[in-house]
């Protein structure tokens, strides 16, 4: 690699080079790491802008179960009523003091609906989802998550639950989320040459290799499946937004054309976190709609 004046690599990443064999040494003279998927060409079919809340668990301070950082959240969402809601777990963190010592007071399942069927009763003008985690105790722990399973004659909470990852079509808006912190564990194991932004080249490596999760071997805090990995985290096509969250640092991206949004965490240790409001705005007239001209990004504090 020392011909080459940048390079950033990672285990499991797919490359082509160009090289020459020198004393038994191969000599990599050109690196190619993107295959980049396009966009849909079409604008979102909207006619008023789009508004979007998204925040990451944990929702609960390390010290109490009384989810004070998520009650604010919801009065922002009451106040402001967006569109959408989209809320990442985990919501039941199975590494929370409480959970591991057995002080919830009831099954697991009831607690995770009763909760979620609260955040719904509350916000009757937003359309809320929850993005299912490994990490949430009522979840099944591997990656890809499926959504949870609810015992036979328990109701479904009312809330829309979602595998993690998801792709979904928002009126013509494709937005990727993910729960797994695939950034952190990229940084934990990448090589690089490069002069460029650090979280914008990790959060490139999803959208050029065409996958929420491009490690292999995965970190030691994923249980990856073979077989859903290779079935449900590929990219078919780059999306508008891309949401990962991360316990790195919040950030607003463009990269590979792609909105790339690290809201970081609701609640911090002992503190509020982070959330990020997104707005999706229509095409006027004869205009060429592309994210990053017709989507805005904040990251509020909570």
């Amino acid at each position: 690699m020392s011909h080459l004046d940048e390079f950033s690599l990672f285990p499991g990443q797919i490359i082509v080079f160009e090289g020459k064999l020198i004393d038994k040494n191969i000599i990599a003279t050109k690196l190619y790491t993107s295959a980049t998927l396009p966009q849909l060409d079409s604008a979102p079919n909207i006619t008023v802008p789009l508004q979007i809340l998204v925040a990451s668990g944990p929702f609960t301070h390390l010290d109490t179960m009384s989810y004070e950082p998520l009650n604010d959240l919801l009065d922002y969402v009451s106040l402001h009523q967006p569109n959408f809601l989209f809320l990442i777990g985990p919501i039941m963190d199975a590494s929370h003091d409480n959970v591991k010592n057995g002080d919830v007071a009831e099954l697991f399942s009831l607690y995770h609906s009763r909760l979620l069927d609260t955040i719904s009763q509350q916000l009757s003008h937003t359309k809320v989802f929850y993005i299912s985690s490994s990490k949430d105790v009522f979840s099944i722990p591997v990656y890809p998550t499926p959504p949870p399973t609810y015992p036979e004659g328990q109701d479904k909470p009312k809330v829309t639950v979602l595998p993690d990852p998801s792709l979904l079509n928002i009126n013509g808006c494709i937005m990727g989320i993910t729960a797994t912190d695939t950034l952190l564990h990229l940084g934990k194991k990448e090589i690089s040459k490069s002069e460029g932004n650090r979280l914008g080249r990790l959060a490139g490596h999803l959208l050029q290799q065409c996958s929420f999760y491009p490690l292999y071997p995965p970190d030691p805090d994923v249980i990856l499946d073979l077989n859903l990995w290779s079935q449900y985290t590929r990219l078919p096509v780059t999306p508008h937004i891309l949401v990962t969250p991360s316990g790195l640092h919040h950030f607003i991206k463009v990269v590979e054309g792609c909105i790339v949004v690290n809201p970081e965490r609701l609640a911090k240790g002992l503190v509020g976190g982070t959330f990020a409001s997104i707005e999706v705005r229509p095409k006027v007239g004869e205009e060429k709609w592309s994210p990053s001209s017709h989507i805005s990004v904040q990251i509020v504090k909570i």
